[in-house]
């Protein structure tokens, strides 16, 4: 017997930190990013836990790598949602910074049959969960019945109102990756500089450096309180849930929204940040936009 077919299919990986009872709870499909150390591979989340990973990475050694899932396991995952699905939307890191979005496009192009079906490969301009959250409020405007074009347009307003501001432990796994030119510098190579960064639709611009955690969450508390009308806020950090505890001390002590969710970071970010970081996603209310 042939399905009915429904609302909109919605995609992402596994960048996007969205824990999964959360994609279950919006029928949110999440495709795993590959962690390589060395010559070994692992399937993020599903043949490498996090706190494993962290460890491994602390321990030093080869410095990991992370791969975008090849486009068959994209395509298996559109070919699935299709006996159901009305479409596909599909939503990905910034483009400057993964081939995340490409592998999602080529995987499309690899689906037999989809007929006349919609499809959009998206980019968000965000990552973890500044990601995770713009594809949650897609999933629920698809479950509300939105079709392609009203979904494209959540996610471009989305973009301009998501903010992820973090503090790293240090600039050495930022330099390791070469994704950002200013990490590069002599500067993180011969101090002890803890790194302020923020990624706002598709960049990842520096906020400077501090010399101590205390002084890094003070900075980012700073820089919180200068966004508008936060309408909803999460907790990021890698590896060490204590320093999301001493950022959590200091956001009781003002008035901002609680945190939704605390997340210890997906390896695929960890790796180009490394362990000790903490920051934040947060997102304005329509109308209340900082550039």
């Amino acid at each position: 017997m042939r399905l009915a077919v429904s609302r909109l299919g919605i995609v992402t990986d596994s960048t996007s930190d969205i824990p999964p009872e959360l994609a279950e709870k919006w029928g949110i499909h999440v495709v795993p990013c590959y962690v390589n150390f060395g010559t070994e591979s692992y399937l993020d989340q599903e043949e490498m836990s996090r706190s494993e990973f962290y460890e491994r990475l602390a321990s030093g050694g080869a410095h990991p790598t992370t791969a975008a899932p090849p486009a068959g396991m994209f395509a298996e995952a559109y070919q699935r949602l299709l006996s159901t699905a009305s479409g596909i939307i599909s939503i990905h890191p910034p483009d400057q910074l993964s081939a995340l979005r490409q592998s999602a496009l080529n995987g499309w192009d690899l689906v037999k049959g989809a007929g006349a079906r919609p499809f959009r490969a998206l980019d968000a301009g965000q990552l973890s969960m500044g990601l995770g959250w713009i594809v949650v409020r897609a999933a629920q405007a698809a479950r509300d019945g939105a079709d392609t074009a009203a979904i494209e347009k959540l996610v471009a307003n989305l973009r301009n109102r998501v903010h992820l501001l973090a503090a790293l432990d240090t600039v050495q796994y930022l330099r390791l990756s070469g994704r950002v030119g200013w990490a590069r510098g002599t500067i993180g190579k011969f101090l002890r500089l803890r790194p302020l960064l923020r990624i706002f639709q598709g960049r990842i611009t520096s906020l400077g450096y501090t010399r101590t955690r205390a002084s890094a969450i003070e900075r980012l508390i700073i820089h919180l309180q200068q966004l508008e009308e936060i309408e909803s806020m999460t907790t990021l950090y890698t590896h060490i849930p204590e320093i999301a505890d001493e950022f959590h001390r200091r956001l009781s002590e003002l008035k901002l929204p609680e945190p939704v969710l605390t997340i210890n970071a997906t390896p695929i970010l960890g790796t180009h940040v490394g362990p000790g970081g903490v920051g934040f996603v947060a997102i304005q209310r329509q109308g209340r936009l900082s550039s």
